[in-house]
Parts: structure tokens; C-alpha cells; sequence
């Protein structure tokens, strides 16, 4: 060892020190030699993660009803559409029903859909035995069916 050498460790000494002081552990750099970020940048990573998967989480359960559009010029809703969420862009203003009032959808659940109006205007929606519902821009009504009648649940 050099005289050099040994005057500039305990410099090295002080500035590790200082660093420490000023850095709180956990937003620590890494530091190239050791090959790992230490215990702090770990904890860091598993809450990172751990946020991550719950947004994920999130995000798929707004997401769990089939999107459905009307095909052009098409004014009715079909029977098929039950359980899925049928988004109106630029629809007609009157929307029917089946005729028929379905019971069950294609999973073998009571029959239902959801409409959501994006625009321009609002749309009604009629059934059968003087049932109608006005959907506004922007909203979203569910449509049931027992088989007998339609009800809405806004």
C-alpha cells in the first residue's frame, strides 16, 4: 500500500458516511461493485409491484361485460346481446327491444344488457307492454328481463 492509498481511504470513509446521511435508505442508488441494491431498493421494488398488480386488478374487473356495438341502420336489440354491455355511438334515437322477452342469456344467467349512450343525442329505449327508458350522453342503463316484463335498474 502507497502512502497515497492511505490518505485517500479514510476520505473514501467520510464520503460513504456523508452519502448515507443524506440518502434515505430505501431511495439509495446501487452500487456497481456490490452487484445488488440492498435490503431498502428491495422493499422499494415489492411495493412498486405490489401497486402495479392491484391497478391491474382493477382495470380487468371494469372490463368483465363483452362490448357490443348495433350494426348500421339496425334499430333493435337482439336477444343474443343479453349479459354484455352494448355501447350506442351515433345511434338511432329509438332502440327497440326483443319482441320476445328472453329468460336466460348465452352463460345461463337472467337475461339482461346494458346500455351505454355515448352520443350525440339521447335514445329511448321501448319494449313491449308500454315499457320505454331514456338514456342521456354519457350514462348507462341496465335492462332486465324476467320472461313477463322488462324492468330498468339505472
Amino acid at each position: 500500500m502507497t502512502i497515497s492509498e492511505s490518505i485517500d481511504r479514510p476520505k473514501e470513509r467520510y464520503r460513504r458516511m456523508q452519502f448515507r446521511r443524506i440518502w434515505p435508505r430505501t431511495l439509495r442508488p446501487c452500487h456497481a461493485s456490490l452487484g445488488f441494491c440492498g435490503r431498502g431498493a428491495t422493499e422499494l421494488m415489492w411495493i412498486i409491484l405490489i401497486y402495479l398488480a392491484l391497478i391491474t386488478g382493477q382495470m380487468n374487473t371494469l372490463q368483465d361485460k363483452p362490448v357490443v356495438h348495433l350494426h348500421p341502420h339496425q334499430d333493435s336489440i337482439p336477444a343474443e346481446f343479453g349479459g354484455d354491455l352494448l355501447v350506442l355511438v351515433n345511434g338511432p334515437t329509438v332502440v327497440h327491444l326483443p319482441n320476445l322477452f328472453p329468460t336466460l342469456d348465452s352463460q345461463r344467467r337472467p337475461w339482461s344488457v346494458y346500455v351505454k349512450n355515448l352520443g350525440p343525442g339521447m335514445v329511448t329505449i321501448v319494449g313491449k307492454s308500454q315499457f320505454t327508458v331514456d338514456v342521456n350522453v354519457n350514462r348507462t342503463v341496465e335492462i332486465k328481463s324476467n320472461g313477463e316484463a322488462y324492468a330498468s335498474a339505472h
